[in-house]
């Protein structure tokens, strides 16, 4: 397993639970379909999750924060979708695509496995890592579950 500095841990919560107070604060609640979707994925608390549209995804400000993000080559700005918890952040122009929704639910759903911000994102550094973005077990879940956002809410 890597080290992970805590100090970059620490910094991640921080800009982890900022932004996913914003969506909760501002973001729209789940409809029938999707609340559907998220208890078929295993999400414990669908009622909590929120659905931000955004142009652009949260950025970091932190210059630290950014240069080793960087650097690990960890970025999410050209994602259509970010899970940070219960808020689910999503590019207007995904808007709509049940692949993403249930992609960001699935990072929902080991949020509440993995039990908060904290284990969640050492796990998902980690396994970034480790194992690169399109090799690494918490995103090949998640791109599994895809099919099933087809499957219950169509298109």
């Amino acid at each position: 397993m890597k080290n992970i500095p805590t100090e970059f841990l620490d910094s991640l919560v921080k800009w982890f639970a900022y932004h996913q107070s914003i969506a909760l604060k501002t973001g729209i609640k789940l409809n029938p379909r999707q609340i559907e979707l998220a208890k078929a994925l295993g999400c414990l608390k669908p009622d909590n999750i929120r659905i931000l549209y955004v142009d652009d995804m949260p950025k970091v400000k932190s210059a630290v924060l950014r240069e080793i993000m960087d650097q690990a080559g960890f970025n999410f700005g050209d994602a259509y979708g970010l899970c940070l918890g219960y808020g689910i952040f999503i590019k207007t122009d995904g808007q709509g695509d049940p692949r993403v929704l249930a992609h960001e639910m699935t990072h929902t759903l080991q949020f509440e496995r993995l039990n908060g911000a904290r284990n969640f994102l050492e796990v998902y550094v980690q396994q970034f890592l480790v194992y690169g973005y399109t090799s690494m077990p918490l995103e090949k879940e998640a791109r599994l579950n895809e099919k099933l956002g087809t499957k219950i809410l169509g298109r």
